[in-house]
């Protein structure tokens, strides 16, 4: 398995992925990160079909200090801000031919369509998620980010480690 740490998090992925910390490559830090204000997802992950933006996030042991933030979609403004920002950095990295980087960029802006997922992974201390307002709340967050990313055609979705099944075929510990 192909293991990325992003805070107190490790997300680990199939062997024959393709997976990068993007806001940690030369080419981000180098060139996409000087044009103000530029914000970018955590991790790029690739396998044969798909390709993933994940942006990780553990508001746990800190509910009240960003409770505000998820209310009021703060946060959910910041994650559509970083992954156009991230889908912009990967057209200028395509346009250098930027070799760490080719193929999200060959998955990304190839001749026919491919599917494209977007992640908010959320930690955070909240009640169970049988929970009424809980329901409520993330259903309303994951419309909001789907009405910010329509433009971009990619599947959305706000996940946590209960809520990542087999299927995906990457995990968190």
């Amino acid at each position: 398995m192909k293991t990325v740490t992003e805070g107190k998090q490790t997300f680990s992925f199939p062997d024959d992925w393709y997976v990068v910390k993007y806001d940690d490559t030369n080419f981000y830090r180098k060139s996409v990160e000087k044009c103000a204000d530029t914000k970018a997802v955590d991790i790029l992950a690739l396998s044969d079909t798909d390709m993933w933006m994940i942006e990780a996030k553990d508001f746990r042991s800190y509910r009240i200090d960003n409770k505000e933030r998820i209310a009021n979609h703060d946060l959910v403004d910041e994650f559509a801000r970083k992954v156009r920002d991230t889908i912009a950095g990967l057209y200028g990295a395509h346009r250098s031919t930027t070799e760490q980087l080719s193929c999200f960029c060959n998955h990304l802006f190839p001749s026919v369509a491919k599917k494209i997922n977007v992640i908010l992974f959320l930690e955070e201390d909240r009640p169970s998620e049988k929970h009424k307002s809980f329901k409520r709340a993330r259903s309303n967050m994951k419309k909001a980010v789907e009405k910010h990313l329509k433009f971009l055609n990619v599947r959305c979705n706000i996940l946590n480690r209960q809520e990542l099944t087999a299927h995906l075929n990457w995990s968190v510990l």
